[in-house]
């Protein structure tokens, strides 16, 4: 296959892209910290207070893949760079929050410009570097997430502890205009590959609508609305793959699902993971204030010990990915996640925060292994032309996994809790809906090692999965080359 010129600097894309995806991962875990004080301010339950989450998850879930549709139409550069300018937006507007409910809806919106940056940003990245430099692409990538993720509980605890949560949303603030200057500036070229195709309105609708009302549904169980959420569900996605299989130009191509298995397992790996893990940073937020009951920036620095661990490894695992069988890495850091999820069921009210480190320390371990080289399959499986395709179900992958993880720990909560407000009193209501849900995580984490391993999805040589992957996606050489004279600068 044919690797398209670019004249933008592979080098300086990757800064550009890293500041861009640095915003979102410390935004949520800055506000993880947060949660207490949000709580008190706008007089929020425990279970309200997983809608601040749920609600930008559903944004962003809900536009991802209709926004990867949009950028192959318009253009990756154009679009991503609309995608900042939307989240720095509403990212804004929350830090003017007058109420609990206002906030939930600026992060839905906020959530709404993220797809736009999550829908393109591996698209980018993988159409600057070189096939045999991507997994190393993207290990620097997803190092860049883990270490937001690392720095927001810390430096989210410090800001909320001394300046009030609202200083959070103001600092994402300010690093969102700097992301916007740097991709107007690095970003040199523009990926139109689909240009002048129709866009698939009616699929785009019935896929937003089908994900919105799976995310809601589940977060409403056992509730008579939340049931019929999830039937709304059921049916909208029952149209929509009717529909995209009948049209000529779909926002998704479904026969990439049926036909290349290796694409399809580690999607499917990646959304079992992030519904498995995600919550871990909220659940234990809670518990260390609460439950242990330390102050907000202590928490933070017992936090960090996941993320950094993570931040540490994901570009070892990128690397290893563009040398070994991926198969080894993901099934051993899928095991690692699981052994950590259940060690975590056991805390107490006295477990010694030392413990509770080493168990991050694990997680983390097994995060930085898996991640990288799963995305690699993921981008290396299909053809250039189809890599937003790719990179919007990673995305939509790992956020409808948030969205899953957040909502079942809703549902947890709601059991043991009801609407009772988390205090140092009710602490007792939460530990024995933690320990459970830990345990839950555990078991479907378990899942996800089983369809990391599996045959089915890394047969044989680490080139012999990749060759076989693209031949199911990649189109006739010429159109390969068509692909490269699509990405020149307009």
């Amino acid at each position: 296959m044919q690797e398209p010129s670019v004249k933008s600097n592979p080098v300086h894309v990757q800064i550009a892209l890293s500041i861009a995806v640095f915003l979102v991962p410390f935004m949520g875990s800055s506000l993880n910290l947060a949660m207490p004080s949000i709580g008190a301010d706008f007089t929020m339950s425990a279970f309200s207070l997983t809608f601040i989450v749920s609600g930008y998850l559903v944004g962003t879930s809900m536009f991802q893949m209709p926004a990867a549709r949009v950028s192959d139409i318009l253009g990756r550069r154009r679009m991503f760079i609309a995608g900042l300018s939307l989240f720095g937006a509403f990212t804004l507007m929350s830090g003017l929050a007058w109420s609990g409910t206002a906030l939930i809806v600026f992060r839905f919106l906020s959530g709404v410009g993220s797809a736009f940056i999550f829908a393109t940003n591996m698209a980018i990245l993988t159409s600057v570097f070189p096939k045999e430099k991507r997994g190393a692409a993207l290990g620097v990538n997803t190092s860049v997430v883990y270490f937001s993720v690392a720095i927001g509980p810390f430096l989210g605890g410090l800001l909320a502890y001394h300046f009030g949560w609202r200083s959070i949303i103001y600092v994402t603030t300010c690093v969102t205009v700097i992301a916007i200057v740097a991709a107007i500036v690095t970003i040199k070229d523009e990926w139109v590959l689909a240009r002048g195709e129709p866009y698939d309105v009616t699929g785009a609708g019935l896929y937003s609508i089908a994900v919105a009302a799976l995310v809601f549904g589940f977060s409403l169980l056992p509730l008579a609305v939340g049931w019929i959420l999830v039937l709304v569900a059921a049916i909208t996605t029952f149209l929509f793959i009717r529909t995209e299989n009948r049209i000529p130009y779909p926002m998704l191509k479904l026969h990439i699902f049926r036909e290349n298995r290796h694409f399809r397992l580690a999607s499917l790996s990646a959304m079992i993971n992030y519904s498995a893990s995600f919550a871990i940073g909220f659940i234990l937020s809670l518990y260390l204030q609460f439950v242990v009951g330390i102050t907000p920036d202590r928490a933070g620095l017992v936090l960090v010990a996941q993320p950094l661990t993570q931040t540490l490894l994901a570009p070892v695992g990128g690397w290893l990915s563009d040398r070994i069988n991926p198969s080894i890495l993901t099934t051993g850091g899928m095991g690692a996640i699981t052994i950590g999820l259940f060690l975590l069921s056991y805390l107490t009210p006295t477990t010694s925060m030392w413990y509770v480190v080493a168990i991050l320390v694990l997680v983390g371990i097994g995060f930085g292994m898996f991640s990288p080289p799963n995305a690699n399959i993921i981008m290396g499986s299909v053809s250039r032309r189809d890599s937003g395709l790719a990179s919007a179900t990673t995305g939509t992958a790992r956020q409808i996994g948030q969205s899953m993880s957040i909502a079942m720990t809703s549902l947890i909560i709601h059991h043991y809790m009801g609407r009772n407000e988390l205090t140092r009193e009710t602490s007792e209501l939460f530990l024995p809906a933690m320990q459970t849900g830990f345990l839950i995580f555990a078991a479907i984490c378990l899942v996800g090692c089983y369809t990391s391993a599996s045959k089915l999805l890394y047969g044989g040589h680490r080139e012999e999965w990749r060759h076989q992957s693209v031949r199911t996606t990649a189109r006739p050489a010429a159109d390969d080359e068509n692909d490269g004279a699509d990405s020149s600068s307009e």
